[in-house]
Protein backbone atom coordinates (compact mmCIF):
# COMPACT_ATOMS: atom_id res chain seq x y z
CA UNK A 1 0.00 0.00 0.00
CA UNK A 2 2.41 2.71 1.12
CA UNK A 3 5.20 1.39 -1.75
CA UNK A 4 1.74 1.63 -4.81
CA UNK A 5 1.43 5.43 -2.67
CA UNK A 6 4.92 6.54 -3.57
CA UNK A 7 5.29 5.02 -7.04
CA UNK A 8 2.27 7.19 -8.27
CA UNK A 9 1.88 10.06 -6.02
CA UNK A 10 5.45 11.36 -7.02
CA UNK A 11 5.18 14.03 -4.66
CA UNK A 12 5.86 11.84 -1.41
CA UNK A 13 8.67 13.19 0.07
CA UNK A 14 9.55 10.87 3.00
CA UNK A 15 8.47 7.13 3.84
CA UNK A 16 8.93 5.35 7.30
CA UNK A 17 7.94 1.52 7.08
CA UNK A 18 10.04 1.12 10.48
CA UNK A 19 9.38 -1.26 13.10
CA UNK A 20 7.13 -3.34 10.62
CA UNK A 21 9.42 -6.57 9.94
CA UNK A 22 7.66 -7.15 6.88
CA UNK A 23 10.98 -8.42 5.39
CA UNK A 24 10.59 -11.96 7.74
CA UNK A 25 7.65 -13.24 6.10
CA UNK A 26 8.31 -17.29 5.15
CA UNK A 27 5.71 -16.99 2.37
CA UNK A 28 8.26 -17.04 -0.85
CA UNK A 29 5.97 -15.32 -3.30
CA UNK A 30 5.37 -12.90 -0.81
CA UNK A 31 8.98 -12.15 -0.39
CA UNK A 32 9.74 -12.15 -4.14
CA UNK A 33 7.21 -9.45 -4.60
CA UNK A 34 8.36 -7.39 -1.51
CA UNK A 35 12.24 -6.96 -2.79
CA UNK A 36 10.81 -6.44 -6.20
CA UNK A 37 8.82 -3.75 -4.76
CA UNK A 38 11.50 -2.26 -3.07
CA UNK A 39 13.80 -2.17 -5.66
CA UNK A 40 11.19 -0.30 -7.75
CA UNK A 41 10.43 2.13 -4.98
CA UNK A 42 14.35 3.29 -5.10
CA UNK A 43 15.12 2.84 -8.70
CA UNK A 44 12.15 4.37 -10.28
CA UNK A 45 11.83 8.66 -10.47
CA UNK A 46 9.33 9.40 -7.62
CA UNK A 47 10.25 12.47 -4.87
CA UNK A 48 11.16 10.06 -2.17
CA UNK A 49 13.85 11.71 -0.77
CA UNK A 50 13.95 10.06 2.91
CA UNK A 51 13.47 5.44 3.25
CA UNK A 52 12.59 4.84 6.91
CA UNK A 53 13.21 1.09 6.70
CA UNK A 54 14.73 0.53 10.26
CA UNK A 55 13.62 -2.51 12.22
CA UNK A 56 12.02 -4.38 9.64
CA UNK A 57 13.55 -7.78 9.67
CA UNK A 58 15.54 -6.04 6.34
CA UNK A 59 19.20 -8.32 6.24
CA UNK A 60 21.92 -9.26 3.55
CA UNK A 61 19.24 -10.19 0.83
CA UNK A 62 17.05 -7.32 0.98
CA UNK A 63 20.72 -4.90 0.89
CA UNK A 64 21.52 -6.67 -2.72
CA UNK A 65 18.16 -5.23 -4.14
CA UNK A 66 18.86 -1.65 -2.42
CA UNK A 67 22.71 -1.78 -3.65
CA UNK A 68 21.26 -2.45 -7.35
CA UNK A 69 18.55 -0.22 -6.89
CA UNK A 70 20.67 2.85 -6.26
CA UNK A 71 22.82 2.56 -8.89
CA UNK A 72 19.65 3.79 -11.01
CA UNK A 73 19.98 7.33 -12.39
CA UNK A 74 16.31 8.02 -11.73
CA UNK A 75 16.79 7.47 -8.18
CA UNK A 76 16.04 10.90 -5.85
CA UNK A 77 17.12 9.43 -2.19
CA UNK A 78 18.99 11.97 0.10
CA UNK A 79 18.46 10.10 3.11
CA UNK A 80 18.30 6.00 3.62
CA UNK A 81 17.19 5.03 7.40
CA UNK A 82 18.65 0.77 8.23
CA UNK A 83 19.24 0.92 11.21
CA UNK A 84 18.07 -1.92 13.82
CA UNK A 85 17.98 -4.76 11.36
CA UNK A 86 19.88 -7.81 10.82
CA UNK A 87 22.58 -6.59 8.12
CA UNK A 88 26.02 -7.91 8.56
CA UNK A 89 29.25 -7.25 6.55
CA UNK A 90 27.99 -9.00 3.05
CA UNK A 91 24.87 -6.41 2.92
CA UNK A 92 27.39 -3.85 3.56
CA UNK A 93 29.26 -4.96 0.76
CA UNK A 94 26.16 -4.75 -1.48
CA UNK A 95 25.27 -1.99 -0.47
CA UNK A 96 28.53 0.13 -0.93
CA UNK A 97 28.51 -1.59 -4.80
CA UNK A 98 25.19 0.40 -5.23
CA UNK A 99 26.22 3.29 -3.30
CA UNK A 100 29.71 3.63 -5.14
CA UNK A 101 27.84 5.20 -8.19
CA UNK A 102 25.33 6.79 -6.50
CA UNK A 103 25.10 10.75 -6.47
CA UNK A 104 21.93 11.05 -4.31
CA UNK A 105 22.09 9.64 -1.24
CA UNK A 106 23.96 12.00 1.61
CA UNK A 107 22.99 10.11 4.70
CA UNK A 108 23.25 6.86 5.56
CA UNK A 109 21.86 5.08 9.11
CA UNK A 110 23.51 1.73 9.49
CA UNK A 111 22.83 1.60 13.55
CA UNK A 112 22.64 -1.19 15.54
CA UNK A 113 22.77 -3.96 12.72
CA UNK A 114 25.69 -6.85 12.64
CA UNK A 115 28.73 -4.84 10.90
CA UNK A 116 31.78 -5.89 11.59
CA UNK A 117 35.52 -3.97 11.77
CA UNK A 118 35.55 -5.67 8.17
CA UNK A 119 32.24 -4.02 6.87
CA UNK A 120 33.45 -0.81 8.73
CA UNK A 121 36.64 -1.04 6.41
CA UNK A 122 34.16 -1.29 2.83
CA UNK A 123 31.77 1.54 4.32
CA UNK A 124 35.39 3.52 4.37
CA UNK A 125 36.01 2.76 0.98
CA UNK A 126 33.23 3.19 -0.69
CA UNK A 127 33.38 7.12 1.68
CA UNK A 128 37.06 7.49 0.06
CA UNK A 129 35.61 6.58 -3.55
CA UNK A 130 32.48 8.73 -3.28
CA UNK A 131 34.95 11.61 -2.40
CA UNK A 132 37.10 11.57 -4.99
CA UNK A 133 34.16 11.06 -7.46
CA UNK A 134 33.19 14.51 -6.21
CA UNK A 135 29.81 13.35 -4.03
CA UNK A 136 30.48 12.55 -0.75
CA UNK A 137 28.34 11.10 1.86
CA UNK A 138 27.62 14.07 4.49
CA UNK A 139 27.02 11.49 7.57
CA UNK A 140 27.19 7.72 7.87
CA UNK A 141 25.34 6.59 11.55
CA UNK A 142 27.02 3.17 12.68
CA UNK A 143 25.94 3.11 16.49
CA UNK A 144 25.75 -0.58 17.83
CA UNK A 145 27.38 -2.48 15.52
CA UNK A 146 29.73 -5.29 16.12
CA UNK A 147 32.94 -2.77 15.00
CA UNK A 148 35.63 -2.01 17.83
CA UNK A 149 35.22 1.49 16.65
CA UNK A 150 33.36 2.74 13.44
CA UNK A 151 35.27 6.11 13.37
CA UNK A 152 38.91 4.97 13.59
CA UNK A 153 38.36 3.33 9.83
CA UNK A 154 35.96 6.27 8.61
CA UNK A 155 37.10 9.50 9.52
CA UNK A 156 34.64 12.15 11.09
CA UNK A 157 31.53 11.51 8.75
CA UNK A 158 30.79 8.51 10.81
CA UNK A 159 28.91 9.39 14.10
CA UNK A 160 28.86 6.46 16.59
CA UNK A 161 26.84 7.60 18.97
CA UNK A 162 23.46 8.44 17.51
CA UNK A 163 20.60 6.50 15.44
CA UNK A 164 17.31 7.47 14.16
CA UNK A 165 14.36 6.76 15.68
CA UNK A 166 11.47 8.28 14.06
CA UNK A 167 10.69 10.41 10.94
CA UNK A 168 10.27 13.35 13.09
CA UNK A 169 14.58 12.92 13.13
CA UNK A 170 14.72 12.46 9.37
CA UNK A 171 12.98 16.03 9.15
CA UNK A 172 14.77 17.39 11.47
CA UNK A 173 17.67 16.49 9.85
CA UNK A 174 16.74 17.47 6.04
CA UNK A 175 15.96 21.05 7.63
CA UNK A 176 19.36 21.25 9.26
CA UNK A 177 21.59 20.11 6.76
CA UNK A 178 19.40 21.77 3.49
Amino acid sequence: MATSLVMFNRTVLFLEIGRNPIFTTTNDEARRNLLHTLGKLISEPTALLFLGLYSTGLGDEECCVIGKALTSVQCSLWFLGLSQNGITDIGVTELCRGLEQNTTVKYLDLSDNQITNEGVEVISKCLQSRDQQGKPLQRVWMKDNQAADPRRYTGCMVDASFAYTNISDYIKTYLEFE
